[in-house]
């Protein structure tokens, strides 16, 4: 089964530290958790008042610890077998919740795992990802996550800032070979707007 120290890795890497970017739909963010989602869980989790100033301080091992008990947990990373796989997968709900399931469903069901495409990630989809060939899943998980950013930048002006981090942070994702997603030149610059400029993930 997937482990979440090994997945939060490529995470962390990438949520980089406090950002505000004024076309971030996510508004203030520390290591990747967005103001929303600390006013939601702030308390439930971490047992802190779900304050301004306390995402500003948060640390590390705070996020992570939401990280592990609302995304991990939320997508039962625990049960899926290939690491891969559930890697992928947690930085695409980390990065875009609302679009992270049904892309998979939706990929699951181009390489003939048929799933009902309802953006919940329950025990048939579960099934349904333990069955099907890892690589070819994540090769077709990965092209869908760029053609969704890609389509996302081109329909929403003020998003294309983030289409390079976007796709250099999908392209950091080499674990199955020739998964490359071409067309895009990444540089030192690219690689901090993916570090720094994390997007809108709450947006759907």
């Amino acid at each position: 089964m997937a482990v979440f120290e090994k997945a939060i890795g490529h995470v962390k890497k990438w949520e980089g530290g406090l950002a505000n970017h004024p076309n971030d739909r996510g508004g203030l963010t520390n290591f990747g958790i967005t103001i929303g989602t600390f006013k939601r869980y702030a308390q439930p989790v971490l047992g802190i008042q779900p304050t301004e100033t306390n995402l500003r301080n948060l640390t590390w091992n705070q996020a992570k610890w939401i990280y592990l008990q609302v995304f991990w947990k939320g997508m039962r990373g625990d049960q899926i077998n290939d690491q891969d796989i559930a890697n992928i997968l947690f930085d695409a709900y980390v990065n875009k919740p609302g679009n992270a399931i049904r892309l998979m469903q939706e990929s699951l069901n181009r390489v003939g795992q048929k799933v009902v495409v309802d953006n919940l990630i329950g025990p048939q989809t579960i099934a349904a990802i333990n069955r099907a060939d890892p690589k070819r899943l994540f090769n077709e998980y990965k092209r869908a996550r760029a053609n969704y950013y890609k389509a996302r930048a081109a329909n929403i002006p003020d998003q294309q800032v983030f289409l390079d981090g976007w796709l250099a942070r999908i392209n950091d994702f080499d674990s199955f070979p020739n998964t490359a997603v071409t067309g895009v030149a990444v540089g030192a610059g690219l690689l901090i707007a993916g570090v720094w400029w994390h997007q809108s993930r709450q947006a759907a």
